[in-house]
């Protein structure tokens, strides 16, 4: 099971592909697979984001892919 929590502000980013962003070479699982399709969902006065998925669900390559998603955007840059 994996629990998604966005909380804070943040600017709504252009909408443009997330899957373009994806920074590995095997496609994404299932579990990341829900949450790469609601991360661009998310509404513009949701500034920090905390998904708790299991060891091994692949938290750190959804991370990458948001940071790029988000880097082409208005935001200029993102850090995770």
């Amino acid at each position: 099971m994996v629990d998604i929590i966005a909380t804070g502000t943040y600017p709504t980013p252009t909408p443009k592909n997330i899957w373009d962003h994806w920074p590995m070479d095997s496609p994404p699982r299932e579990t990341q697979k829900t949450v790469l399709n609601w991360l661009p969902e998310l509404e513009a006065h949701k500034r920090f984001i905390m998904v708790e998925a299991p060891v091994g669900a692949g938290k750190s390559p959804l991370a990458l892919t948001y940071a790029g998603f988000l880097g082409n955007g208005p935001l200029g840059s993102s850090y995770i």
